[in-house]
């Protein structure tokens, strides 16, 4: 393959700002720290809570890795109000049943509800009051649907090796002896 160092700078410059491209995106959905924890046990509770709730903002991502910044993002909120929890002393396991199953009316005092509130953001108020239910988590993978098909797929592979290599007939001349007997046994048949 003769290629052009024209085309080869291309390409080269292609596959770096690729790389570039995904090394940023990577560093900025890993820049979703918290905005005032400076505690590391406090900043880890963070960083786990966040890596097990989903975001609906549409990003299809968790919270703690969705790159969206806008202010109306679910994501951004949702951080937020966790980071204001670990603050306020709550246990990990007290804000995952706190957004599973609300955090209450008194909840309705917190200065970004109350913000969220003024803003209409009804579905946030909402989900901090009576909860989001046990959609909010991310649910562990299914694996054994892929364990099977992967079983299936390398039986297949197997199978199809087994026939490529498998000898095949070799189609011999008929002989001037065969040739007779068969026609004796067509003319017995008529």
């Amino acid at each position: 393959m003769n290629m052009s160092f024209s085309a080869l700078f291309s390409v080269r410059s292609v596959g770096i700002a690729f790389l570039a491209l995904m090394i940023s995106s990577s560093a900025q959905a890993q820049g979703r720290a918290p905005e005032h924890l400076t505690d590391s046990a406090q900043i880890a509770m963070f960083n786990r809570l966040t890596s097990k709730v989903n975001c609906y903002c549409g990003c299809h991502s968790i919270i703690g890795t969705c790159g969206h910044i806008e202010e109306n993002c679910f994501g951004v909120q949702l951080r937020r109000f966790i980071e204001n929890r670990i603050i306020e002393g709550r246990s990990e396991s007290s804000i995952e049943e706190g957004l599973v199953s609300g955090f209450g009316e008194e909840i309705r005092k917190d200065p970004q509800v109350i913000i969220l509130q003024a803003e209409g953001r009804v579905d946030l108020v909402s989900g901090f009051v009576k909860g989001f239910g046990k959609m909010i988590f991310v649910k562990p993978p299914v694996v054994w649907p892929w364990i099977v098909v992967a079983i299936v797929g390398a039986f297949a592979l197997l199978w199809v090796w087994s026939r490529r290599n498998k000898p095949r007939p070799v189609a011999h001349a008929r002989s001037p002896e065969i040739d007779s007997i068969l026609n004796r046994t067509r003319e017995l048949d008529r």
